[in-house]
């Protein structure tokens, strides 16, 4: 029998707030690079399950940038898949539609190092906006229109990896909307969106034997060790001149505390 498939979920690296596309932040690149180091070992220590023969992006720089990491680490090109774009929330995250200026910038003229995989044809295209206004956990009619592009966009790319596990790099609400779609009756309505999970964090997904999906974990951060505790704090000093709070922060001036065994506090912005 074929080895169970993963689907892997990455959440971009730390970068400024009030921008409409970002890039990384200093803290951000790091975070990328240490998620994509232990990706890269834990994918070969692990046996049992199929290999990550596909990484699907979505097309905001910032996740770009994520992905390129983890695409120089795991030796696979890019995929850009416009389903798993941020959500697009007009009056919360979003003053305007953001989709014109991305497909008119395009992934091959910014500065990835990473193969982007021209040949791909993105399975779900996204309409602005998938909602006004905030978000609320549980409300059903709100969460459909992000929910069905999510479901779209992950039947294309599991029908396009065959019998490989993927490996999907995107947004805050690119958890709870992947979870949601694959495993609703384990995805826990404390965890729909306005709540996110800590930047670089990874969501695991495993197909079970008889086809179903199973929520191995939910925004797990296994890169953060104290060696990465020690050169964020330094980092962080750099991005924020040494000061606490905001995204990911701590009182110390440091990276959030996200070895909890309950996992990280929701994040000041999902985006």
């Amino acid at each position: 029998a074929a080895p169970p498939r993963r689907v892997l979920v990455l959440r971009h690296g730390s970068r400024p707030d009030h921008i409409a596309d970002p890039a990384l932040d200093t803290l951000g690149e790091g975070e990328a690079k240490w998620a994509a180091h232990y990706l890269a070992k834990e994918l070969a220590l692990q046996k049992g399950f199929a290999p990550v023969t596909h990484i699907f992006c979505s097309p905001f720089f910032r996740a770009l940038q994520t992905a390129d990491e983890a695409a120089q680490a795991l030796h696979l090109p890019i995929k850009v898949e416009w389903g798993f774009c941020e959500l697009l929330a007009q009056g919360w995250l979003h003053s305007r539609d953001p989709l014109p200026e991305l497909r008119f910038i395009g992934p091959d003229t910014l500065p990835i190092k990473a193969t982007i995989d021209r040949s791909y044809k993105t399975c779900a295209r996204p309409t602005y906006p998938d909602v006004v206004g905030r978000l609320s956990p549980g409300d059903t009619k709100q969460r459909k229109r992000p929910l069905d592009r999510h479901r779209q966009a992950l039947d294309g790319v599991l029908e396009f990896a065959g019998s490989g596990s993927v490996l999907i790099v995107g947004h805050g609400s690119t958890h709870d909307f992947v979870s949601a779609a694959l495993c609703p009756s384990e995805h826990l309505e404390k965890h729909h969106t306005p709540y996110t999970v800590d930047h670089c964090s990874i969501t695991e997904i495993t197909q079970q034997p008889d086809g179903r999906w199973r929520l191995a974990n939910f925004g797990s951060l296994g890169w953060y060790t104290l060696d990465v505790v020690q050169q964020g704090r330094a980092l962080w000093r750099q991005v924020h001149g040494g000061l606490s709070g905001g995204q990911g922060g701590s009182d110390d001036g440091g990276p959030s505390d996200a070895c909890k065994a309950d996992g990280p506090e929701p994040a000041a912005s999902i985006r």
